[in-house]
């Protein structure tokens, strides 16, 4: 199997280095179990199945769209998550 690891990480926000060292993690564990992996900033691929670390960050609906048509994917959501009233 193929897999592309994909960090999120828009320009404007300045702390997405610091899933970094996550996504390093899923990278290697996954080739350590026989498979083939890269890891890569704001890009999908249509014949990888992609792990999406820091979906948080994504604030376009177009994005949502291209994610969903890019083909197979995970979304690792780390981050809490709350509804502000």
């Amino acid at each position: 199997m193929r897999f592309s690891v994909c960090l999120i990480a828009p320009e404007t926000y300045k702390y997405s280095h610091f899933l970094y060292d996550t996504c390093k993690y899923y990278c290697y564990t996954i080739e350590a179990a026989g498979h083939e992996c890269c890891m890569v900033r704001n890009h999908l691929y249509s014949d990888r199945i992609n792990i999406i670390i820091g979906a948080h960050n994504i604030t376009d609906p177009a994005s949502v769209e291209q994610i969903r048509n890019a083909g197979k994917y995970v979304v690792l959501q780390s981050e809490s998550l709350r509804k502000t009233l």
